[in-house]
């Protein structure tokens, strides 16, 4: 009996452990589930932990259809969308520093639809700048990319059919973005570039391979083919993809720039037998930047090579005469007639600053035809390829847009052109010494004098006779009067050039004065000198010591 009575009591207390547990326990447990073992964030969660300011990018909510973002056709032939994403979580507080680099996010950047500029109706210059029926796609073309789109956007385009433009990325949103650095900036746009090529490649070799476009996307790609008889026309077209980034912001800026220099190189090329118009060539080649300068050599807002300059310019330790607007603008005009005087023709020699006018000239003749139009369209030379090909059409269009910048840009404050004098430097003068002298702060002798190259604004730096200075308009007297005052206390001071392998150490014991002393006297940081290195040395006067070892 007693046992049965045990036996019972243990069924009844198991039976209410049983109930409890899927009652009490099990729920509870199932309403808080394990939390999985921590994997590498998503997108989801990198965005969410950036503030809404600080996201390389957000999705726009009407965003304009794009061409190549593929939407393939349900059974019935409707068009069916994919699926709106997941809602992005609530950002989590983490001890980790945010990821700055977001990868795998081509699909935020869509490849738009190109809206361009309307047509210009009519265009009339003078000297044989006239828009043909054949300049006009890649007239157009750079228009639009000097006064439509900016450098946050990128246009997809054919490398040789610039009127076929696949679409337009829009990087805005990232360029704004406070936490990528340039350079992932850079490396973030390149990518999504190349994933939307490589798209429009896969979508040109299915049209090659026999398969009909199926989105309204894939229709206007196939569209733009639709007319050519040429054999594997899709192949070939993939091979011609190009991105070019807008330039209307950077076109605005070098505009405002020049309006300080516009007037005086315009006058400069009508001084030279060049039309007026040209000197606009310069935005082409460095969108009015003075320190430009290119991966090959290049230099100065006409972008000369150092060959090329020597021929018209001065190069050398003190001055870069590249750099200043004038000199370089009255050279490459000097360059421009005689481009002109070899072809006899202003769109060829314009072309010929960019490819060299021998190329023009044996485009030509192999044509038998000075029409600029016809040489883009048929010249074939490994030396003339794309930029060589736009360059006249570009000039067309930064002509156009300079022209007509009111209507492109609005009214837009210019810098106004800044009178000088010039004079030549009767004495070596040191530049920050003659600043003081007048009572003018040397950053205003730098700004009217681009050439020099910054080291002689430094204390103690010197420059030798004979280099014409610019000085403030109407101060030549003062300026030389100061100049004579210099040199007077000069005087007690003895000169030095700098022999081979000369050492500061020897140059000091020389002269029996301490090496301090010296380094003071030339502003030196350093004891590194420069053969031909013109020293002061404090002490008596005495006559200039050359040294030529």
């Amino acid at each position: 009996m007693e046992r049965s009575v045990v036996t019972t009591c243990l069924i009844i207390c198991l039976t209410l452990g049983f109930v409890s547990l899927f009652v009490v326990y099990l729920p509870n447990q199932m309403a808080n589930p394990i939390p999985s073992p921590v994997s590498s964030p998503s997108l989801s969660d990198v965005v969410a932990d950036i503030p809404p300011e600080q996201k390389p990018f957000e999705e726009e909510a009407s965003p304009a259809a794009p061409v190549v973002e593929e939407q393939r056709p349900a059974g019935d032939g409707v068009a069916v969308e994919e699926p709106a994403p997941p809602p992005i979580a609530e950002p989590v507080e983490k001890k980790d520093k945010p990821q700055k680099f977001v990868r795998d996010i081509p699909e935020h950047f869509p490849l738009k639809m190109y809206e361009p500029l309307p047509e210009v109706a009519e265009w009339h210059f003078e000297h044989g700048f006239k828009i043909t029926p054949k300049l006009k796609p890649a007239f157009e073309f750079w228009r639009n990319v000097y006064a439509r789109y900016d450098q946050s956007q990128a246009i997809l385009h054919d490398n040789r059919n610039l009127d076929i433009i696949y679409g337009v990325l829009d990087f805005s949103a990232l360029e704004d973005n406070i936490v990528l650095d340039p350079q992932e900036k850079r490396k973030l746009r390149n990518k999504v570039e190349e994933e939307k090529k490589k798209e429009l490649t896969e979508m040109l070799m299915r049209f090659e391979n026999g398969e009909m476009p199926a989105t309204a996307g894939e229709h206007i790609v196939y569209g733009f083919f639709e007319n050519s008889n040429v054999p594997k026309k899709f192949e070939r077209a993939s091979e011609r993809l190009r991105s070019q980034w807008g330039q209307k912001n950077r076109f605005q800026e070098g505009f405002v720039r020049a309006g300080r220099y516009m007037p005086m190189m315009e006058e400069l090329f009508i001084r030279e037998g060049v039309p007026k118009e040209i000197s606009k060539l310069v935005f082409v080649e460095s969108m009015f930047q003075l320190g430009a300068t290119s991966k090959v050599g290049a230099g100065g807002p006409w972008q000369f090579m150092p060959a090329t300059a020597r021929l018209y310019m001065t190069l050398n330790d003190i001055v870069d005469e590249r750099r200043d607007p004038l000199i370089a603008a009255q050279s490459a005009a000097k360059l421009l007639h005689k481009n002109y005087d070899l072809v006899g023709s202003w769109p060829l020699a314009i072309n010929g600053y960019n490819t060299g006018i021998l190329r023009m000239s044996k485009a030509a003749r192999q044509l038998g035809t000075k029409d600029i139009g016809t040489i883009i369209e048929r010249f074939d030379d490994p030396g003339y390829q794309f930029a060589s090909r736009n360059f006249y059409p570009e000039f067309l269009a930064a002509l156009d847009v300079a022209t007509h910048h009111k209507e492109y840009f609005g009214e837009l404050e210019l810098e106004s052109p800044i009178p000088f004098d010039e004079i030549v430097l009767p004495y070596h003068t040191c530049l920050h010494q003659f600043s003081e002298a007048i009572g003018t702060d040397v950053g205003v002798i730098q700004d009217l004098n681009p050439a020099y190259h910054e080291k002689n604004f430094s204390p103690g730096a010197l420059v030798p006779k004979g280099y014409t200075l610019r000085v403030p308009h109407q101060q030549k007297m003062i300026c030389l009067a100061a100049l004579d005052q210099l040199q007077s206390r000069e005087r007690e001071t003895r000169l030095h050039i700098v022999g081979k392998k000369e050492s500061l150490q020897q140059i000091a014991s020389r002269y029996q004065i301490p090496v301090g002393a010296l380094k003071e006297t030339n502003g030196l940081i350093s004891n590194n000198l420069k053969t031909g290195q013109l020293l002061k040395i404090p002490g008596p006067p005495t006559e200039v010591v050359l040294e030529a070892h």
